[in-house]
């Protein structure tokens, strides 16, 4: 537990409009219609960089291009966060966003 959770920080958007305005639909998966949710677990680091990223859907070969790209786009937020604080100190905090790719209608 933190005092103060990690803040996102690029140009005032929040963390969910940079992932849409930077995330690339992959060309397979639009060709073959696949859509799919994948969870991407980091650590917002001391300094605000974004570390140890990984996705507890990394095994799913089936979507492992969508995998690969959610996970690029968090890479790329890397230092537009805020660090998270405990009893007045930064501190390194863990966090999982959900990225969701669908096909529009």
């Amino acid at each position: 537990m933190v005092d103060v959770t990690p803040v996102f920080s690029y140009k005032g958007q929040s963390i969910s409009a940079f992932i849409s305005e930077n995330l690339v639909y992959p060309k397979s998966m639009l060709v073959n219609e696949i859509e799919g949710k994948v969870m991407v677990d980091f650590v917002v680091d001391t300094l605000g960089r974004v570390v140890h990223v990984t996705s507890r859907d990394a095994d799913n070969a089936r979507i492992k291009p969508l995998v690969d790209e959610a996970i690029r786009v968090i890479k790329l937020s890397s230092n537009h966060w805020m660090p998270g604080m405990l009893n007045g100190r930064k501190t390194a905090v863990k966090m999982r966003i959900p990225i969701t790719f669908k096909l529009e209608p």
